[in-house]
């Protein structure tokens, strides 16, 4: 209570009407919601996941494993069905410097768009072109200034669910 240096001087009365004090009601968790059904990790979807509110279940709290992959290559899907894919790939380019990369994950309906550039800073050939429309599996690019060689290619690609 007020003077014992608990609850910021405060007597135990103050902590009984928080609702009135904060002017909303905030969300409660009560028996009929102890029943709710909340999806486990280990039921095989990645990220963390998230109880209801009221009756309503509000979706996944957003966690890196929604990435699909490391930081650095990988996929993510969004609610609304936007898929982005990203990585790094080292491909073999022929003789007029042509190469393709197949995605990792192809998407499911379509690719919308690629966007690629080299990515070996050792490399003296830094011209990328992406060329035709990007495949559900895979891109094809050229390297103009580097025919019959390996390449690092570092590229995002998005496409959805249709």
């Amino acid at each position: 209570g007020s003077g014992s240096g608990l609850l910021d001087g405060q007597s135990g009365a103050y902590y009984t009407d928080v609702t009135a004090r904060l002017g909303f009601t905030p969300v409660q968790q009560g028996a009929a919601l102890a029943k709710a059904t909340i999806r486990s990790i280990s039921a095989g979807e990645p990220g963390l996941p998230c109880g209801p509110i009221d009756v309503t279940d509000l979706g996944k709290i957003w966690t890196d494993s929604l990435a699909g992959g490391a930081p650095a290559s990988g996929w993510v899907k969004f609610p609304n069905g936007l898929i982005l894919q990203t990585d790094s790939s080292v491909v073999s380019t022929n003789v007029s410097a042509d190469a393709s990369i197949t995605f990792p994950t192809s998407f499911p309906s379509v690719c919308s768009s690629v966007t690629a550039c080299i990515g070996d800073a050792t490399l003296s050939a830094t011209d990328l072109k992406v060329y035709a429309s990007p495949s559900t599996t895979g891109f094809s690019f050229r390297s103009p200034r580097a025919p019959s060689t390996s390449v690092r290619v570092d590229w995002f690609a998005w496409g959805y669910r249709s």
